[in-house]
């Protein structure tokens, strides 16, 4: 049975109705933002906005779709992305944190306003993508590969964070044991370039 922690909870709920309302100012991709959720909104097609081209995910998509479907108010739609977004992190810190005061903060302060507030689609993803990780760690294959799925749909940067993530893992191992092949190495120079 999952336990709710209401302090986090709480300040989960702060944090996505002050996403939603904006009230440090209008982030830098705001208006893109707001624009992508009109658009999808009134049925138009973004390819023949952006020549063919669109760089969002179907997953980011489909979101935008079925919020606007909810609600066409923008600061609904900023407050369930920013919340979806950070109940991941926030069960994350609540799991693995010792000294949760200082995780939050640092949280808030280095990570909150770009991912939450600016970069809402990354923020998404990477909620996802970790909670996905933190499955994979448990052996829950099949709910890691959901998860992971529904990240890299939002965010495709989702799939090399998580493979380089499983090959951080495997390195670590190698380092409990006492060895380290030059292939790992080398594949770990590669994946950092």
């Amino acid at each position: 049975m999952l336990k709710i922690n209401y302090k986090l909870a709480s300040i989960v709920i702060i944090l996505s109705l002050i996403g939603a309302f904006s009230i440090f100012g209008e982030p830098r991709d705001y208006q893109g933002y707001l624009r992508y959720f009109n658009i999808l909104g009134s049925g138009q097609k973004l390819e023949d906005l952006y020549s063919g081209y669109i760089r969002v995910q179907f997953g980011f998509k489909f979101l935008n779709q079925i919020l606007y479907n909810i609600s066409d108010s923008f600061k609904f739609y900023l407050f369930v992305v920013a919340f979806f977004s950070l109940v991941p992190k926030f069960f994350l810190i609540n799991y693995y944190s010792k000294n949760k005061f200082i995780s939050i903060l640092t949280y808030l302060l280095l990570i909150y306003p770009l991912h939450e507030l600016n970069q809402i689609r990354l923020g998404l993803g990477l909620g996802l993508l970790f909670f996905s990780i933190h499955l994979y760690k448990f052996k829950k294959f099949i709910k890691s590969l959901v998860f992971l799925i529904l990240a890299s749909s939002i965010h495709i940067f989702s799939i090399p964070l998580f493979i380089g993530t499983l090959f951080l893992d495997s390195i670590d191992i190698f380092f409990k044991k006492g060895k380290i092949s030059k292939k790992n190495i080398f594949i770990l120079i590669i994946f950092l370039f």
